[in-house]
């Protein structure tokens, strides 16, 4: 099976003619609510895929700054953002404090 692009999930055929026979149409219909339950789903492994690998460095790295580094590279990967920062609220404070913050030409490595 072809792997689908993020494309495909939002594109939607030209109507059927009126000429077609209701079943056709119907049919037309059922497509399309697989389609987009296919691409839902799709969406949903990715999170849970990047949820796993956010607990495995978790349970892997010791170093809350380097901890903090390879989520920030998660969430650019995955994203495709062009700038990533993580901010925390300080303990007993109304303020957030900036804890990494990383773009993808940083360090060229996405």
């Amino acid at each position: 099976m072809k792997p689908r692009s993020n494309a495909d999930c939002h594109m939607t055929e030209t109507p059927p003619p009126d000429t077609e026979s209701g079943i056709h149409v119907r049919m037309r219909a059922y497509e399309e609510a697989l389609r987009e339950a296919s691409c839902e789903i799709e969406e949903k492994v990715r999170e849970v895929s990047l949820l796993r690998r956010i607990a495995d460095i978790a349970g892997h790295v010791y170093d809350i700054d380097l901890f903090y580094r390879f989520f920030i590279d998660m969430l650019l990967e995955e994203t495709h953002a062009m700038n990533c920062s993580l901010l925390l609220l300080q303990e007993n404070a109304s303020r957030f404090v900036v804890k990494a913050a990383r773009g993808r030409n940083d360090d060229g490595s996405l």
